[in-house]
């Protein structure tokens, strides 16, 4: 099985195409949006989505101000 080269960009922006076709409101969208571009900027390229590591991911949760989950 060949690993993915999808880009952590293109992910985003699938995801976020695909939840404007299945009729999430405007303002959610302008969410995701806004949050894949935080995340976006945490990288200083464009790594390939499977190659994100679970420690990158807690470390963008922690930089994020004021997030209560």
């Amino acid at each position: 099985m060949r690993e993915s080269t999808i880009t952590m960009s293109q992910a985003c922006g699938g995801l976020v195409r695909y939840k404007s076709v299945v009729g999430l409101s405007p303002n959610t969208i302008h969410n995701y949006r806004y949050s894949f571009s935080k995340l976006l900027a945490c990288f200083s390229d464009d790594p390939l989505f499977t190659a994100i590591t679970e420690q990158q991911l807690v470390g963008f949760f922690a930089y994020l101000p004021g997030t209560a989950w």
